[in-house]
């Protein structure tokens, strides 16, 4: 028994042991407890050490923004102030000093074992501190810059930097659960976004107030930070603790702050005068009442007195609007008046003008009687624009300071208050520690004393068991229950065990029926004898075959034989059975009610100990569902859900069986491949279930043009496979192929997911068609050729279908060739760069260069970019070759300038380049190389082409902003070859327009030519734009394109496209002569 078993500890000494392991927990958690006060203890003292680091943080932003503002004025003056100069001197020692102090708490922080719970991690608060440091390193080189007047996004570094310093004083506040303090934390991270704000708006009306001349982006720039500075306070007041509110309502009601607001409010105005005036100048300029008046001069069309008369009504509201406007000068007034008297001399004369031309006059003679100077509007709009803001900026320099220094005063205020908290919860974590320790002492003690008391009552009741189980044991008297008094667990114990022994007798009985289990199992159990008859069945055998025990005992099995199997079949199972003792297997049988039906079925022998058979067990279930189930298994496998079709897997093993057949090795073979075009309108316009519907009705149609020896399949998508076995000639296919493009192209009338009633879809195909074995005789070759002529019958205009010929793999294998030659191209840098020298019409001297790029083909020479460009856009190859280009076009740049020769160099670069889904950015690319070769943002240009233009996305946009960001100009070629450029010249930045070479080789013969030229011409000038003529062939060309005011010129009459040292050669010799 398991009371004989000997223990080295008694039971009363585990019952004390098992008691006293829960009050250890208990002691367990109370150390915990203890350490979450130690806890609120350090936490408390994190918040004084965050509150540290943010203050020396403040003080470092608060002399950045003004070291900001100032070199903001100081760039406004030209940098030639000395009273600026003497100002920003000053202030960079001040702010040197507080970055001074920013890096000895950089350099004392311990980043590794720093204890600070702060709300971002510590790698996080590394990681920024470790930015700003690398921003403090940036300021030397900066501060070069702005005193050389090379500065350029400086305002940008100094507020990023700024932007760093905040986010780190964020990112360094504790997170703790005290709501107050956390208010306060959010409070005082608010106030110093609304210095920093406040900060922004100082330095740039400062610069506004000291340069000559106002922008209006300036403007609006200088009023979104005063609109962010209000966005902040509406939060502060929704958000912030109630005193904070007060505090700053306080400081919102003094005079410093209702002067700022009203010079806000100057400055609003200001705006609204020069928007005001950009609509009148465009509403008189291009696209406006003199642009459409010469429009209509020359060519006489109705529209330009339509739109004239659009731009008059346009322009007159504008002055009208504009004389509306408070405390206008008698100067203001009396250039509205000017500008009214403009437009309606206009109006006046295009009325004469209509009435010559309705008279026969020539149109020079009509010009020159109805001509107008506008000299005296431009004159107006530049007075219009001289309304000054009206606030001196040392004024406004103080008083903003004086405005940063209110918000100032409450941060501060709530850091002392923070720290006063932080003080005071510290003072509190100790107190209550101590307590709890105390009386969690006492309690413990008083607790484990009855613990052990009740643990002595419980082993008095388990001795008396075990000394009543042992008399047990010596007397043999196994059945008398133990007699225990009370209700408690030991007692239960007691009761537990006299039931034991109750159920000992009960389970003697039970063993002897246990055989009797096999009743029960689900699979059928039959048993037969050494002569092979039935002993015994089990319910599931009766269940499954329909047999009653009485029916098949002494019977052979062979009363459920289905007659599917051979006499061979049971010959080898008996044999399996002689041999390994076992066999199982599927095999058919057949119920008593006829049914034939699949079951699983396992046989063991059983032999004497002579190795005599003397029974047989057979076990078998009925696998008629699993059989289902692997049938559904292979039509998923084999067939496309959707149609109903052969898929792709099942495609390929009927074309492999086709083709490697006995009775089809002397027949041809037709295999076509079908794309379905403009499927993906389908989807687009009614959605998925109607291309799906769609697919379906073509896959009906397809059957129906086939034979029922051929095959149709789908083979992913909307392309379909169609195997035509056996003897097939051209014109069979051709009649077939007629046929699916008819009943392909026919409506499709599909159900509308709204139940709008039925949408009508028309959709055709492109058909590749291959035949074997002519054009191969496997089926990887069969099917390349018939997708390449497929795309060769789209290529072609859809709708229609192609034969493939070897001449198909021949452009393929000559494109592929190319494509692989361009890669080792890109790889081992096989490109050089030749440059057609650009001049200044009006004096003849070398302005700069066009670098054009040239293969250097290893054999076939030199390889003009027409051959190989639109396979570099296809393939992505590119954008390393784009980069290649101005990389390499710099570094001749700096060599040129070296030499003394300070001339431009103009890059092309195509609209994947421009992309910002590009590898590396352009704008990357284009700012590494003016830094690596040190070359100043101005002498590098970027042309881009009127197609790339066409993708009028903001991205696009966006992406040529950012280069002209940089610096440089943007440069749009072969201008006048494209679709709606005009209405594109205002929406992108451009600098240069190019004047394609076709209009001007034939403007000395053709006056149609001509005339665009001239146009091109003046709507460049009137844009404020420069032209460069290409084509330049003639002196006649160079002489025309100078006599229309065109500023540059390039052609073959100046110089071809030369390697670079020709190039250089020709620059030298241009500068001797």
């Amino acid at each position: 028994m398991i009371f004989n078993k000997p223990y080295n500890l008694k039971i009363s000494t585990r019952l004390k042991v098992f008691f006293l392991l829960p009050w250890l927990v208990i002691l367990y958690f109370g150390a915990i407890q203890t350490s979450q006060y130690l806890d609120e203890m350090n936490q408390a003292q994190q918040v004084s050490l965050s509150i540290e680091i943010s203050l020396k943080i403040d003080r470092l932003i608060f002399e950045l923004q003004k070291e900001r503002g100032l070199t903001e004025g100081f760039l406004a003056k030209g940098g030639h102030n000395e009273s600026y100069s003497l100002q920003l001197s000053s202030q960079r020692i001040k702010t040197d000093l507080q970055l001074k102090k920013f890096s000895q708490l950089y350099q004392t922080i311990d980043f590794e074992n720093m204890q600070l719970d702060s709300i971002a991690s510590l790698q996080v608060i590394k990681s920024v501190f470790h930015r700003c440091m690398l921003n403090k390193e940036k300021l030397v080189q900066q501060r070069k810059n702005i005193d050389s007047k090379l500065a350029f996004n400086y305002f940008d570094y100094y507020s990023n930097f700024i932007e760093q310093l905040i986010r780190l004083m964020a990112q360094v506040q504790i997170n703790i659960e005290n709501s107050e303090h956390s208010r306060s934390s959010l409070d005082f991270i608010n106030l110093i976004r609304l210095q920093e704000k406040a900060g922004q708006e100082r330095g740039v009306l400062n610069g506004i107030l000291n340069s000559k001349q106002v922008d209006i982006s300036q403007l609006q720039q200088t009023i979104s930070y005063g609109d962010a500075q209000n966005k902040i306070l509406a939060d502060l007041f929704s958000i912030s603790e109630t005193h904070h509110q007060q505090w700053l309502s306080n400081q919102l009601d003094t005079s410093i702050h209702q002067k700022v607001m009203a010079i806000r409010k100057r400055l609003i105005g200001k705006l609204a005068r020069e928007k005001k005036l950009y609509n009148l100048e465009h509403e008189l300029g291009y696209d406006g009442i003199i642009h459409h008046f010469k429009n209509y001069i020359l060519r006489g069309e109705k529209q330009y007195i339509e739109k004239f008369n659009k731009s008059f009504v346009l322009a007159a509201e504008d002055i009208s609007a504009f004389r509306q406007l408070n405390n206008l000068t008698t100067e203001e007034l009396e250039s509205i008046q000017v500008l009214e008297q403009t437009i309606n001399n206009y109006k006046q004369k295009l009325l004469i003008a209509q009435q010559l031309k309705l008279e026969g006059v020539a149109i020079h003679n009509i010009d020159a009687k109805v001509r107008l100077d506008a000299t005296a509007a431009t004159i107006a709009i530049s007075q219009l624009q001289q309304y000054r803001i009206n606030v001196v900026e040392e004024n406004w320099w103080q008083l903003a300071s004086e405005h940063i220094d209110l918000f100032r005063e409450i941060s501060i205020h709530i850091s002392s208050e923070m720290k006063d908290l932080a003080t005071q919860s510290e003072r509190k974590a100790g107190i209550a520690m101590f307590t709890f320790i105390a009386i969690f002492t006492v309690g413990f003690l008083c607790v484990l004393y009855l613990s052990f008391t009740t643990v002595k009552r419980i082993v008095k009741k388990i001795t008396h068991i075990a000394d009543a189980m042992k008399q047990m044991q010596i007397d043999h008297k196994f059945n008398v229950p133990l007699a225990v008094d009370g209700s408690d667990e030991v007692a239960e114990m007691a009761h537990a065990f006299n039931q034991m022994l109750a159920e000992r007798k009960k389970s003697e009985s039970e063993l002897k029926i246990s055989a009797a289990v096999f009743k029960y199992a689900s699979e059928a159990i039959m048993i037969t004898n050494e002569n092979n008859l039935i002993e015994t069945v089990n319910p599931a055998f009766c269940t499954i075959s329909g047999y009653k025990p009485s029916e098949v005992i002494g019977k052979p099995p062979n009363v459920l034989s289905s007659g599917k199997h051979t006499p061979a079949f049971y010959h080898s199972m008996y044999k399996e059975l002689e041999k390994s003792n076992s066999w199982q297997g599927e095999i058919w049988n057949k119920r008593k009610n006829g049914e034939i039906y699949p079951e699983f079925l396992a046989i063991s022998v059983v032999r004497d100990t002579s190795n005599k058979p003397i029974q047989y067990i057979s076990l078998f279930s009925d696998i008629t569902k699993h059989k289902k189930y692997e049938e559904d298994i292979w039509l998923q496998a084999n067939y496309d859900s959707l149609t109903g079709l052969p898929n792709r897997k099942m495609c390929l093993e009927r074309l492999h069986f086709e083709i490697n057949h006995e009775k089809n090795q002397y027949n041809q073979l037709a295999l076509m491949f079908i794309d379905l075009d403009r499927f993906k309108n389908v989807n687009d316009t009614w959605g998925h279930n109607s291309g799906d519907e769609l697919l379906k009705l073509a896959a009906l149609r397809l059957n129906n043009c086939i034979r029922e020896s051929d095959t149709v399949a789908r083979f992913g998508g909307d392309e379909f496979v169609v195997i035509l076995a056996g003897t097939v000639n051209r014109i069979d296919i051709e009649r077939i192929v007629k046929k699916i493009l008819a009943k392909l192209s026919a409506p499709f009338m599909l159900n509308s997911d709204n139940d709008a009633g039925k949408n009508e879809a028309v959709v055709s195909a492109s058909i590749g068609i291959t035949i074997a074995p002519t054009d191969g005789n496997n089926v990887e070759v069969l099917l390349k050729n018939a997708d390449t002529a497929m795309y060769q019958a789209k290529e072609s205009g859809r709708d229609g279908y192609k034969f493939f010929t070897s001449s198909m793999n021949e452009v393929v294998t000559a494109r592929m060739k190319v494509e692989q030659a361009l890669r080792k191209a890109v790889k081992e840098q096989e490109f050089v760069l030749h440059y057609q020298p650009v001049v200044s019409l009006s004096t003849g001297d070398f302005i700069g260069a066009e670098a054009l790029i040239r293969w250097q083909h290893p054999e076939d020479g030199l390889v003009y970019p027409d051959s190989f460009i639109s396979i570099a856009e296809e393939t992505g190859l590119i954008e390393p070759i784009g980069q290649w280009v101005i990389e390499q076009a710099c570094q001749d740049l700096k060599h040129w300038h070296d030499l003394g020769l300070k001339i431009q160099v103009a890059v092309n670069v195509s609209s994947r380049q421009c992309k910002q889904t590009s590898e590396i950015p352009i704008t990357s690319v284009i700012r590494k190389a003016l830094v690596d070769n040190n070359i100043a943002p101005s002498y590098l240009k970027i042309e881009i082409t009127e197609s790339l233009l066409m993708d009028n996305s903001q991205e696009m946009i966006s992406s040529l902003q950012d280069i002209r960001d940089l610096g440089v100009d943007i440069h749009m070629d072969d201008f006048g070859t494209g679709y709606s450029s005009l209405s594109y010249l205002k929406h992108f930045p451009i600098d240069v327009l190019k004047i394609d070479r076709s209009f001007i080789e034939g403007a000395i013969s053709d006056q149609t030519d001509a005339s665009l030229v001239e146009a091109v011409v003046l709507i460049g000038h009137s844009l404020k734009l420069k032209l460069v003529g290409e084509g330049i062939e003639t002196q006649q060309h160079f002489d025309y394109l100078a006599s229309l005011g065109c500023d540059y010129g390039q052609g073959y009459f100046i110089s071809k496209p030369i390697p670079v040292e020709d190039f250089i050669d020709l620059c030298q010799s241009r500068l001797l002569s």
